[in-house]
């Protein structure tokens, strides 16, 4: 294990890297997803400093690599204390890797701080290990999103409701529907196609809602759905995969 500074009473957990950021000349700031305590932030002092410690430290402070990590302070923001490999790195690399940035970024926008959220912990490591063994990506990044609104309590109600947003039974695979947000969907009583509507078919929202994501056209319809839960949960601010790593 590699040691920043004095062992200080801290607390041990399972962890990877989300984000990180310069802070002052030296050191860094660490967005962790941890198992037990869920998102935390940490400073990394004199991480940027050179030395032979540093120069250790800096290839384990990235994505999708399991460390097991020790935290100190009272305050909000901790202190990395120590870090060490917890299992062998998720290789991501050309779409693999921005799939993978991209989820990482969805954590680091909705998850509250300081909240242990284990059954996304899980859901997390199993979408790394899919995104870095399947060439098709959309299914298990679908899958993934479902699954963090769900456990954030901003899951999709696959209901049919109507147009005041009372639930009036189950979807029908022969019928189309609009999604109404945090109600469910209203059934299309004219030709939606005609009005150019963004609309549902019931048969791919069935397949949806049961994790059956095997065919094109239902592939499309998750990601349209899951972009506009989305749109909603993360506001004006556009996701920055991208840049998401200093």
């Amino acid at each position: 294990m590699i040691a920043f500074e004095k062992r200080k009473a801290c607390i041990e957990m399972s962890a990877f890297c989300l984000h990180a950021r310069p802070y002052r000349e030296s050191s860094l700031i660490v967005q962790f997803f941890s198992e037990q305590v869920g998102r935390v932030s940490a400073v990394v002092k004199g991480a940027k400093g050179g030395s032979k410690k540093n120069g250790m430290l800096l290839p384990l402070l990235q994505p999708f690599i399991p460390l097991r990590i020790a935290l100190t302070g009272k305050s909000e923001l901790k202190t990395l204390v120590s870090a060490e490999l917890n299992g062998q790195a998720f290789l991501l690399k050309g779409q693999t890797l921005f799939a993978g940035l991209y989820v990482n970024e969805l954590l680091v926008r909705l998850l509250p701080e300081h909240i242990e959220y284990p059954e996304i912990y899980q859901h997390y490591e199993n979408v790394l290990q899919a995104l870095q063994h399947t060439e098709f990506l959309e299914p298990p990044l679908r899958q993934f999103e479902r699954y963090l609104l769900e456990n954030l309590g901003y899951g999709v109600p696959f209901v049919e409701v109507d147009v005041a947003g009372h639930s009036v039974g189950l979807l029908q695979a022969t019928e189309y529907y609009r999604f109404v947000p945090e109600s469910g969907f209203v059934r299309c009583r004219q030709n939606p196609v005609a009005k150019n509507q963004m609309v549902f078919h019931g048969a791919c929202l069935l397949q949806i809602a049961n994790d059956d994501l095997n065919s094109p056209e239902v592939v499309l319809q998750a990601k349209q759905l899951m972009r506009i839960v989305m749109a909603q949960r993360l506001g004006n601010k556009p996701l920055n995969s991208k840049l998401l790593f200093v």
